[in-house]
């Protein structure tokens, strides 16, 4: 429910004092970890999952019968403009395709403008599981070498945008699907770590 991740949201920064990067992480089963982004203008509130394994962000322009998906509406925001080139890309769950489109997206508060995205018109490729999910597209975290279409990935846009105190993110999922975790912009949590971090090459 959107008004219970922006009560949360709220409680999370008079708590602990969080950064205005924190996002609140929902948890369904261990198998999907997910949170809000808004995308256009004004901010349109769709939910993805914050995937480690993959580069591009996607969101849905249509939602298969008789789910309750929210859907990205490009006709609606005014900084959308279109691309034209198509969007495909396959996850191990499936296929989604599309076309580029150029727009705003905001991660916690932070806008990135500007920026080129799937706009998916057809899931049919994930089957049920996407019927069932309680995301509506995927915000991939990972490198831009892997980029679908070439560009920034989304984080990488981010920090390019200076937005940030540090070129970092990091998350804390609880394992619970009755306590909410957080996916931190721009720094760390101490409240859920101690002793030092370890630096590997990549």
């Amino acid at each position: 429910d959107p008004k219970d991740q922006e009560r949360f949201y709220d409680g999370l920064k008079s708590k602990f004092g969080g950064s205005e990067g924190d996002i609140v992480i929902n948890d369904f089963m261990n198998a999907q970890y997910y949170g809000p982004i808004e995308v256009g203008t004004p901010g349109q509130k769709v939910t993805v999952i914050f995937d480690t394994g993959s580069s591009n962000l996607w969101v849905p322009t249509k939602k298969p019968f008789l789910t309750s998906h929210a859907t990205y509406k490009p006709e609606k925001s005014s900084t959308f403009k279109e691309n034209g080139t198509a969007f495909a890309i396959q996850y191990g769950s499936g296929a989604v395709k599309g076309e580029f489109v150029n727009d705003v997206f905001s991660m916690g508060p932070f806008p990135i403008k500007d920026y080129n995205f799937g706009a998916v018109k057809d899931t049919s490729g994930m089957g049920i599981g996407y019927y069932l999910a309680k995301f509506d597209g995927i915000l991939g975290m990972a490198f831009d070498s892997i980029v679908q279409g070439g560009g920034p990935a989304p984080f990488t846009a981010l920090v390019n945008s200076g937005q940030l105190d540090e070129p970092v993110f990091a998350f804390y999922l609880t394992g619970d699907a009755n306590q909410k975790g957080e996916l931190v912009l721009g720094g760390v949590d101490p409240k859920h770590y101690t002793g030092d971090f370890d630096k590997v090459p990549l």
